[in-house]
């Protein structure tokens, strides 16, 4: 198989670098202003608008005041779809008006049909179908971040954070500020009201001349027309460096910045449990009080801290089944680590093809599961917290002359948990040691944001307490690193790169799991560029990579990544897997003109190669794909791709390398018009390989507006997988020598996995909602032909029951005695299928909630929550599809009850 030489790896680090190098020169011959040069697809001169001063403006959806006359209007709206550079099919006009404590903006949609607007009452911050209009703002004006808010024709509300020229968006950003919307005969009217105090600036440099960037955009629902103030091509990769100016803000004031949030809750939690267990109550009742607080600092930096934080998530993470050995990832919903979380993202490459790199700041570690268990004989009964306590977090962010400053610490409780003995006897076992995180990140933009350059520092110190946690945890972890991209030629090239190193250190028992966990596997027989030191304290790596990008109606990329075997970054990050190299490319092809069919389409081919560090080659695939809209507004695409034999350096898990067979793949997806009161989305995959493994999947999400102010979201799913080469076990024996004295077990898995998410949204008004949400989910797996892999670098097995071994069924009616050379042979017999994860299964969950919340005044919320959880599994691994989904209602229920209300104060 093809191995990449260290020249070859040398030679395209070096071309890239050289290329990274050469870029500034370039980029100083273009000039060094912020705003961008005019391109064909943007022809016209920058944008231009003028702030008036505000006087007796009631934010009501009437722009009948006699100061927005005193503002000049922003018109002249150019599509961006479905005709991109043309004139918007509708007049639309933007004023902007200012006092010594809000931006105003009053925009007018002209419409020559009234009575074909579209609105739709939805919650804040959830999308749907409806006319809308936007405003941006780049108060830093850095030309790379931009404060977005929205309003529909029935004033629902939207806002979040457009951050790296608009390729990254913060959804989790909200801000405290007023909105109303009204539709008339001439069309409908959006009113913004923005306190200074929610955006971020620097008066001083205003005062002196200085300006915002600004942008306007309009949706017209029945059209699928989008238009822009400043013009917005959809095959560029650059945003917030196309906006116009905002001028004549002189004389603005720095905002006062403090704002409380406090919070108080209560919760009864009634659950299923045993009458023998001292710690069951069946209504544990449980309350909390804290405080969030945001103050201003100077140079534009913000101060959040938090007291007695409430981190609890709404809705519950979905259901699944993991056979792997690899940890799952769920997204954070917490908004202390959600709000702001785009300055803390490190090692972001450029490139429409990447394999995956470490996550440097997983905010999810912080309050976590205790990692710790009561390790004491004769335990009867336990209560161990659900998750640790922070005791209290903050961080500092913001931009400031050019700087993004990110600085975050939080600190975790030494954890308890209360055990009963057989005996009787009641104690406490720490689970969990006091725990401090820090993340710090910092970034400087450069030639008016067309370079960057960056670095990042995290840092987690645990209090080992003497030996309690010296065989569990790593006493420290330290990861730090440096990043940066150039864009030239009207953004429409970037190059970006990162390198980082990592530090963890621990007990010798700690450092050699580290070895030995399911990232690296220093412990494998045959590598001969890891080898496992069971006396080493500490562990040390690297990851680094460059990639080359280049945005337009032509897209291309080329990208570099590497993971040394030894980089760790899980204490506070997300790492699947270290020791891995590899090369990735993508061609594709945008058409936004339309045409008799489409009104866009586009089409592209990518490829990957990855190595380990000893130069195996361990994945290589090659894709093609093509997506479209048509006419009528449905939408589909569709791709297909082959994957080449290799070597799999993880299948054994820690044993030698085996064959990975190669195989094919496709996948579609078919939607229809979302604007339509009944709607469907229809997504399946397709693939299979030598080895007869396959995997196929359907799923269809439906979508049902009843009413304006009702929507309603059905979404089956089904998925059936063939598995050859489930691991079960190793076992020590000298007679496998063709496997280094171990034997390694694998299976046959069938296994087939159903799901439903449904969802109920109902509006009340803007800001008094009812969402209910409940995913029932079963998963069954079935465990057969048991057998051992034969030899190394082979993906061939010898099967028990087979050429003289024998497989008989234990007692339990689950697990099996396996013996490889039969009764006569000098092997030893031995067990498999004990454990969860090496037999069959079914698994059964309903995990539903209800949120009831009303905004009651700006900033300030009462939640009314109800969520519950029930599940069962056993070990018959048989589909019965209707007894099984009829047995997912069979189970006693755990029901939560929240009520929680937070009100804000702002000074």
């Amino acid at each position: 198989m093809a191995r990449p030489t260290p020249r070859l790896v040398l030679r395209c680090a070096l071309l890239l670098l050289a290329a990274l190098a050469a870029l500034p020169e370039a980029a100083r011959a273009q000039g060094s202003t912020a705003q961008p040069a005019a391109t064909a697809a943007n022809t016209r001169p920058a944008r231009v608008v003028r702030a008036a001063r505000a006087e007796g403006i009631r934010i009501d959806g009437r722009l009948d005041e006699a100061a927005w006359a005193t503002a000049e209007p922003a018109t002249d709206f150019v599509q961006q779809r479905p005709n991109a550079g043309q004139p918007a099919s509708e007049r639309t006009e933007a004023r902007v008006l200012f006092d010594a404590d809000a931006i105003y903006v009053g925009m007018r949609m002209y419409d020559s049909h009234p009575d074909s607007i579209l609105a739709q009452l939805t919650r804040r911050d959830m999308g749907s179908t409806s006319d809308g209009a936007r405003v941006f703002i780049d108060s830093y004006d850095d030309r790379r971040t931009a404060f977005v808010f929205g309003l529909n024709p029935k004033g629902v509300k939207d806002d979040f954070l457009r951050y790296d020229d608009g390729a990254g968006i913060d959804d989790g950003w909200d801000a405290v500020w007023d909105g109303a919307a009204r539709v008339d005969s001439a069309g409908w009217v959006a009113e913004f009201r923005i306190p200074l105090s929610q955006l971020r600036f620097n008066a001083a440099s205003v005062n002196a001349g200085g300006k915002w960037g600004l942008n306007f955009r309009r949706h017209i629902a029945r059209r699928a027309e989008t238009v822009f103030w400043a013009d917005i091509p959809p095959n560029t990769s650059a945003f917030v460096s196309l906006f116009g100016d905002l001028q004549g803000l002189a004389g603005i004031r720095q905002a006062r910045r403090l704002e409380l949030l406090p919070y108080t809750s209560a919760q009864v939690t009634h659950a299923p449990g045993n009458d023998e267990d001292p710690f069951w109550d069946p209504n544990e009742a449980a309350g909390s009080i804290g405080a969030d607080i945001k103050a201003g600092l100077p140079l534009g930096l913000t101060l959040s801290a938090t007291i007695n934080p409430d981190f609890s998530q709404v809705e519950a993470d979905p259901a699944q089944v993991n056979l792997s050995a690899f940890e799952s990832f769920f997204g954070e919903r917490r908004p202390f680590f959600t709000e702001g979380a785009d300055i803390f993202r490190f090692g972001q490459l450029q490139s429409f093809n990447l394999f995956g790199s470490p996550t440097f700041f997983y905010s999810r570690r912080i309050g976590r599961r205790p990692q710790g268990f009561v390790n004491v004989p004769q335990v009867e009964f336990t209560e161990a917290p659900d998750a640790s306590t922070i005791l209290g977090a903050a961080k500092v962010s913001g931009k400031t002359r050019g700087w993004s400053v990110g600085f975050m610490d939080a600190l975790t409780a030494r954890e308890h948990a209360s055990f009963v003995t057989t005996a009787g006897d009641r104690d406490e076992f720490v689970v969990e040691p006091l725990t401090n995180y820090f993340v710090g990140r910092v970034r400087k933009d450069l030639q008016g944001g067309r370079t960057v350059l960056g670095g990042m520092a995290t840092a987690v110190n645990r209090d080992m307490g003497g030996s309690e946690f010296d065989d569990l945890l790593r006493s420290s972890a330290y990861v730090g690193g440096v990043d940066g991209s150039h864009t030239w030629n009207n953004r429409t090239w970037t190059v970006s790169g990162f390198v980082s190193g990592s530090m963890v250190n621990g007990s010798e028992s700690v450092i050699s799991a580290a070895q030995r966990s399911s990232a690296r596997y220093f412990n494998r027989p045959d590598a001969d560029h890891v080898e496992l030191d069971s006396t080493r304290t500490s562990l040390t790596g690297y990851s680094g990579g460059v990639a080359l990008q280049r945005s337009g109606s032509w897209d291309l990329s080329l990208a570099w990544q590497e993971v040394s075997p030894g980089f760790e970054t899980n204490d506070v990050g997300f790492q699947g897997r270290a020791d891995q190299r590899g090369f990735s490319t993508f061609v594709g092809r945008r058409v936004n003109e339309p045409n008799r069919l489409f009104r866009d389409h586009s089409y592209y081919a990518y490829t990957n190669h990855q190595w380990n560090f000893g130069g195996d080659e361990t994945y290589a695939g090659y894709s093609v794909g093509a997506n479209a809209t048509f006419k009528n507004l449905w939408y589909g695409g569709g791709g297909a791709g082959y994957d080449a034999q290799v070597v799999s350096d993880r299948l054994t898990r820690g044993g030698p390398l085996a064959v990975t067979p190669g195989g094919w793949r496709v996948n579609a997806h078919l939607g229809t018009d979302s604007r339509k009161p009944i709607s469907a989305f229809v997504y399946g995959n397709y693939s299979a390989n030598d080895a007869d493994e396959l995997h196929r999947s359907l799923g269809i999400d439906f979508a049902f507006r009843p009413t304006s102010f009702v929507q309603m979201s059905v979404g089956p799913f089904i998925s059936d997988d063939r598995d050859r080469d489930q691991f079960v076990r190793s076992r020590t024996d000298a007679l496998a020598a063709s496997t280094f004295g171990r034997r390694f077990v694998f299976a046959n898995v069938d296994q087939t996995t159903v799901s439903m998410v449904t969802r109920v949204d109902w509006t009340f008004t803007p800001t008094l909602s009812l969402q209910v949400y409940a995913e029932p989910f079963l998963a069954v797996g079935d465990f057969w032909g048991y057998k051992e892999l034969e030899r190394r670098n082979s993906f061939d097995f010898l099967t028990y029951g087979e050429d003289g071994s024998t497989i008989a069924e234990r007692s339990d009616g689950v697990s099996y005695t396996v013996d490889p050379d039969g009764p006569t042979g000098p092997a030893e017999p031995f067990v498999v299928g004990e454990f969860p994860g090496q037999r069959d299964f079914t698994f059964q969950s309903l995990r539903g909630s209800a949120v009831l919340r009303w905004e009651y005044r700006p900033g300030s919320t009462l939640f009314l929550v109800w969520q519950q959880d029930r599940a069962r599994e056993d070990e018959t691994g048989e589909l019965e599809f209707g007894d099984d989904v009829r047995d997912i209602f069979s189970p006693r229920a755990r029901n939560v009850f929240l009520i929680k209300a937070t009100y804000w104060l702002n000074r």
